[in-house]
């Protein structure tokens, strides 16, 4: 994945890989505004021999979010987010996140009017390795909610 989002390589030269980019993951991405020498988080897709840890990742995001605020807590940085209203139902407190690729666990969620904010701790190994740790307040980010989440709504709400 890149930033989160399920991408195909189909050619890469040099320095350079190269996606085919549908209009679907443009709308749902900020694709559109990535610019030459952004930094992304890019993971290769496991293998089904591998060991599975975290959380079930599929690399389709589900909507955009934002960083709210940033503050060291203990060992950690608490980090709060925004997001899209329509991904609400997904964000469980203890549950499972994407952002930007990266899978983390919510441990508080506010319910707003317009959107859905949620907190997550990153410890310095994770800020380290990954786009997070260059957050700033206010920068946009990839959302995917729990795949769990998503069949558990989708098979309650359909007759």
């Amino acid at each position: 994945s890149v930033a989160g989002a399920c991408l195909t390589v189909v050619n890469r030269r040099e320095d350079r890989l190269f996606f085919d980019v549908s209009r679907e993951t443009l709308t749902r991405t900020l694709m559109d505004q990535w610019r030459p020498g952004i930094k992304v988080n890019v993971e290769l897709a496991m293998s089904g021999s591998d060991r599975f840890g975290g959380h079930m990742v599929s690399g389709h995001i589900d909507g955009k979010g934002r960083l709210v605020s940033r503050y060291e807590s203990a060992r950690s940085t608490r980090m709060v987010f925004e997001g899209e209203k329509e991904i609400a139902p997904f964000v469980a407190e203890k549950g499972s996140i994407t952002i930007d690729g990266v899978s983390l666990t919510v441990n508080r969620v506010s319910d707003e009017p317009s959107s859905v904010r949620f907190e997550v701790n990153l410890v310095p190994h994770t800020l380290s390795v990954t786009t997070l740790g260059n957050l700033d307040a206010d920068d946009r980010v990839h959302l995917e909610v729990d795949l769990i989440a998503r069949y558990l709504h989708r098979m309650m709400t359909v007759q």
